[in-house]
């Protein structure tokens, strides 16, 4: 893998009366982490459904990671989706929900309600912004860009480094920032991803910054361009929880890797600043390197750190939950069915993929 790092060089320009300038080297590179590519060794592997695999480690770090596979081709009646709390509220589509209450347990409740199928997963969604002052304690969630809902674009508001989602012909896709107009071509997609690798090919991740960060510091955050990833401070480079997902050429198989740590998201954040061990956790080095391992078409990272959390049916039928720290009860358990109790603690937006019934209409893969 090649990832540009900031290397030292001497730049000369004929002609010119100001003396060469040299970029220093930034010391602060830590090695991946050692389960960063794949196989992992010494994983537990699960098929829970027909086109449903899933494998499972402790990495030695205490560091729990899940790889979901769907595999559209082995079972037609699988469907990937977007679910947007903020159509689902009291008010749908004014870009504005009390996303803290429901976790991906109620996603799943509401989804299999509809009677057009079993969820066999479900998981965080993308980046969003919340507005604290406007619902304490835990704010009203609002989209950081457009969304697409059953083929329905909404919120043309903001345009944040890429969009991701499947589209009517059934690949999956990113766009850098494409224009409200042509969203109609997605099926289920929304606004705020980085992208990790695109055709191929890996985009460009914001070097370390030069560490310790003395408390206030503000760090500047690059325009994105469409050939990095999108570029967040702190967040690409603390080692943390993360939800990504990533897909192959023909689209016919996604991935979705869940990276569980066990400390906190704060905790991350403090490693870094001090220029430390960073710990537990995954950055965006971590997860590019992991995915290049297994020569996917296209990955993003979708949102994680306190928010980041799963639920995904197991063999006995029974669900693994894994809510997020943010519900204040961050420890996985097992649940009997989607109706159990909602500890709450969720995300605006949460991505699905169900298995649809005889019944139900065609499905979108």
């Amino acid at each position: 893998m090649r990832i540009k790092y900031a290397l030292t060089l001497a730049i000369a320009i004929a002609g010119c009366a100001n003396p060469p300038k040299t970029i220093t080297a930034n010391p602060f590179s830590p090695a991946p982490q050692s389960d960063a590519t794949w196989p992992w060794t010494d994983a537990a592997l699960t098929n829970p459904r027909k086109g449903f695999e899933r494998w499972q480690k402790i990495s030695s770090d205490g560091t729990k990671l899940d790889l979901f596979a769907f595999d559209f081709s082995a079972n037609p009646n699988l469907e990937f989706g977007l679910y947007d709390q903020d159509q689902h509220d009291d008010v749908p589509g004014d870009n504005g929900a009390d996303y803290f209450p429901k976790s991906v347990i109620g996603v799943a409740r509401e989804l299999e309600a509809e009677g057009n199928g079993r969820v066999l997963a479900a998981w965080n969604g993308l980046f969003f912004a919340y507005d604290r002052s406007a619902n304490p304690p835990n704010g009203l969630a609002k989209h950081i860009g457009p969304v697409v809902i059953a083929g329905k674009p909404m919120h043309n508001v903001g345009r944040n480094r890429w969009m991701f989602g499947i589209a009517n012909s059934g690949e999956f896709e990113t766009r850098f920032k494409p224009e409200f107009e042509t969203l109609n071509q997605f099926r289920y997609a929304a606004d705020g991803a980085q992208c990790l690798i695109r055709e191929g090919k890996p985009l460009q991740i914001e070097p370390y910054p030069p560490v310790p960060i003395e408390p206030g510091t503000k760090l500047s955050r690059n325009e994105p361009t469409s050939s990095d990833a999108g570029h967040i401070p702190i967040v690409d480079h603390i080692r943390t929880s993360r939800t990504s997902m990533a897909w192959s050429k023909d689209s016919k198989r996604l991935y979705v890797l869940i990276v569980i740590e066990p400390d906190t998201e704060t905790e991350s954040t403090r490693r870094l600043r001090q220029g430390i061990d960073l710990g537990s956790g995954w950055n965006l080095f971590d997860l590019q390197r992991f995915w290049l391992s297994m020569g996917v078409w296209g990955a993003v990272n979708s949102d994680g750190g306190n928010v980041a959390q799963f639920l995904a049916t197991r063999s006995d039928g029974k669900f693994d939950f894994q809510p997020s720290q943010t519900s204040g009860k961050s420890a996985r358990k097992i649940v009997s069915n989607a109706s159990e109790s909602d500890p709450g603690g969720g995300s605006l937006l949460s991505f699905w993929v169900r298995e649809r019934t005889a019944q139900g209409s065609s499905p979108s893969k």
